[in-house]
């Protein structure tokens, strides 16, 4: 066990500058989604439409915006020039990130109200429709300072941020967690304590079975407390854990198929278990590379799922989500 001390966090984000970012819209061609939204579009439009991000509808109520952060921000000792702004544009899948209007939070109405975000050359997130993108919009500090309580000090510690999810109808839905109740606790005859339970309507191996079929089940309480903080790093961490579980119910029922033993990638391509799979196998590279990496896959799930499971946590981002929460 690291022995590594680690600082938790101890303030919260600048309410002004959430306002600001949690008011913004990003319009990807013609559909607009807000802060902590979710998007599907159709892969041609995910690849070819204009994305934007709009911060005001006018420079008046941006500066306005800025003007009451300025006050908020002397609260902490720091000024709109202490503090950067900046748009972050990532794929999971594709280990990507792009940056985009990096200037000092004091110059951001001379960006404008409006930010591009697809001018050419075209983000990498926004070229890979089978992993889909996030977009961020963050405030972060942009020098160390020195150490105080309740303080922000740590250079590149985000002050505030807004969220934004693109993907297309092939990518990977996940498992929507549902509540488990104590109710539903004594129906599944599960100890009281039980945190989460995963169950599956259908065999993993029949075609046209989607990821609807697995219901996720997890502590009424504690998923309340995680729906309230979505984009929190605790919650975050706890959703990609969730998936991972979910993942593993997967496969272990597959596994427990006797067909599975001389089913080739063909045969489980269009089968939930196909699903998980894609969801796993990188999104680089042709269609040929793609289906050697599944099939390679599918034989680790045959012979050691443990192994399998390694690179669905890899997929998931764990092991940086968890580093992210215990950070604070």
């Amino acid at each position: 066990m690291s022995t590594e001390q680690r600082d938790v966090r101890p303030f919260a984000s600048i309410p002004e500058l959430d306002d600001l970012f949690k008011s913004a819209v990003l319009r990807y061609g013609i559909v607009e989604i807000e802060s902590g939204g979710r998007a599907i579009l159709d892969e041609d439009a995910f690849v070819r439409a204009p994305v934007e991000l709009v911060l005001a509808t006018n420079v008046g109520s941006l500066a306005a915006s800025l003007e009451r952060s300025h006050d908020a921000l002397a609260e902490l000792d720091l000024s709109l020039d202490d503090v950067s702004f900046v748009v972050a544009i990532s794929s999971s899948y594709l280990k990507s990130v792009e940056f985009r209007s990096q200037v000092a939070m004091s110059a951001v109405v001379d960006v404008g109200t409006a930010i591009t975000l697809s001018s050419e050359p075209r983000p990498a997130p926004f070229l890979s429709p089978r992993s889909g993108c996030t977009v961020e919009v963050l405030a972060y500090l942009s020098s160390p300072r020195s150490k105080a309580p309740l303080r922000p000090w740590r250079f590149g510690t985000w002050l505030a941020r807004g969220v934004f999810e693109v993907v297309t109808e092939q990518h990977f839905t996940g498992f929507t967690p549902k509540p488990l109740t104590t109710q539903k606790k004594g129906e599944f005859k599960l100890s009281p304590k039980a945190m989460r339970y995963i169950t599956l309507a259908a065999s993993p191996l029949e075609e046209g079975i989607t990821e609807d079929s697995v219901e996720v089940w997890f502590d009424a309480d504690l998923l309340a407390k995680a729906s309230a903080i979505s984009t929190g790093k605790a919650s975050m961490a706890m959703q990609r854990q969730l998936f991972v579980d979910a993942v593993s119910a997967v496969v272990h029922a597959a596994k427990a198929e006797p067909e599975l033993a001389g089913a080739g990638w063909a045969d489980v391509r269009n089968t939930l278990l196909g699903r998980v799979v894609l969801a796993v196998a990188p999104t680089s590279g042709n269609e040929d590379v793609r289906n050697a990496a599944c099939t390679s896959y599918l034989e680790m799930i045959k012979t050691d799922p443990a192994q399998f499971l390694s690179f669905a946590e890899e997929a998931a981002g764990l092991v940086a989500a968890f580093d992210s929460a215990l950070e604070g």
